[in-house]
């Protein structure tokens, strides 16, 4: 039982000595005397302090707001000098070496773990800031790894299609012109067995069918390829010109007919 009120007694005066308001405890000299008595009376007799009862109540004062384990050093500190003078070689100078030395070890030791896991907690805190910043530069680049690849995509099947749509027209033009040429090779071999007029319309409507099937196919490439960027001749003035020409040579055929005989 006076081993329990001891330690109560032991830990409230520790609590006392921590507090912030007896930072100029050393300067009250009856004050020491008073504190010195104080702890003698708690270790009289056969009491000796617990490690983990000592360890507890500093552990207690750490995480207190209003106590400070550097005053409660400077403050034991004190009462070790008067004890020490005062008391030389004496069972409460003994026992109050260890508890000295005991709470100088527990908060010596407390203020680094702390310091540790601040460290281990700042040390984390800035790789897990690393890691995020990786993370979201990754993110990024992927995202535009994944819209040049979807831009190559395209591009690919874009340039598909206007291969394909070149090989088409131009194999397109090279069959009119082919077939316009052997047309027109078979008009020019019965050119002694029709009328000049006839071959001449004829010529013509080979002519009008030729160059409005080429306009035709590059005004296609133009939309294809050149997004209707560069303009061509006016389809439709040529074909006026021409269709003219066919209505001169109409009205000249008509005057051969029934006029000029």
């Amino acid at each position: 039982m006076n081993y329990d009120k001891n330690t109560e007694k032991l830990k409230n005066f520790l609590l006392e000595l921590s507090l912030l308001n007896n930072g100029l405890f050393g300067e009250n000299k009856e004050e020491v005397k008073e504190k010195a008595k104080e702890i003698e009376g708690i270790y009289s007799g056969d009491f000796r302090h617990s490690y983990s009862d000592i360890f507890s109540t500093i552990t207690e004062i750490y995480n207190k707001e209003n106590c400070n384990e550097a005053i409660l050093l400077s403050n034991l500190k004190v009462l070790k000098k008067y004890i020490d003078k005062e008391k030389a070689e004496t069972e409460i100078s003994r026992k109050f070496l260890k508890l000295y030395d005991h709470v100088n070890l527990d908060v010596s030791r407390l203020v680094y773990t702390n310091k540790i896991v601040s460290r281990i907690d700042r040390d984390k805190k800035d790789l897990w800031d690393e890691v995020n910043m990786r993370c979201t530069e990754l993110e990024e680049n992927l995202e535009k790894a994944q819209n040049k690849h979807a831009d190559f995509e395209e591009e690919l099947r874009n340039s598909h299609k206007s291969y394909v749509t070149i090989l088409g027209i131009f194999a397109s033009i090279v069959l009119t012109f082919v077939a316009g040429i052997s047309f027109s090779s078979s008009v020019l071999q019965n050119i002694n067995a029709v009328s000049v007029y006839r071959l001449t319309a004829v010529c013509i409507l080979i002519a009008a069918t030729l160059i409005n099937i080429i306009y035709m196919l590059l005004s296609f490439i133009n939309i294809q390829i050149l997004s209707g960027r560069k303009r061509f001749l006016n389809i439709k003035i040529v074909n006026i010109t021409i269709a003219g020409g066919s209505f001169a040579l109409f009205i000249f055929w008509i005057f051969n007919k029934y006029y000029w005989r």
